[in-house]
């Protein structure tokens, strides 16, 4: 399906600077943040923040606190980082089983 969109001038150099930065075309990395927003994935950009955001959250929970509603924040970038990272979790988990069953056929491991 063909559709066209009106950017501004500075979207459109934004996304243009963005995907010459991963070697892609305009449209493909237009289509790869369509995508991903429309499957709930942040950009890579927006993951950085959140990230950055959640580490600040982290190191002033260990110092001054943090108020209720920066608690909840925190619960929420956990939680989203928690589900970004279940696929990656679940293969090296898929990856472990293989290993585990290879050192018991020689006799390397138990788990007792």
């Amino acid at each position: 399906m063909s559709v066209s969109i009106t950017l501004d001038d500075q979207l459109a150099n934004q996304l243009i600077r963005q995907a010459e930065g991963r070697d892609l075309s305009l449209q493909e990395w237009a289509v790869s943040i369509l995508r991903d927003a429309a499957n709930g994935h942040p950009t890579p950009e927006a993951w950085s923040r959140l990230q950055a955001r959640r580490l600040t959250l982290i190191a002033r929970q260990h110092g001054a606190g943090l108020s209720d509603d920066e608690v909840a924040e925190l619960e929420r970038l956990q939680e989203a980082v928690a589900t970004a990272s279940e696929p990656f979790d679940r293969s090296l988990l898929a990856r472990l089983s293989v290993l585990e069953e290879q050192a018991r056929a020689c006799g390397v491991f138990t788990n007792e």
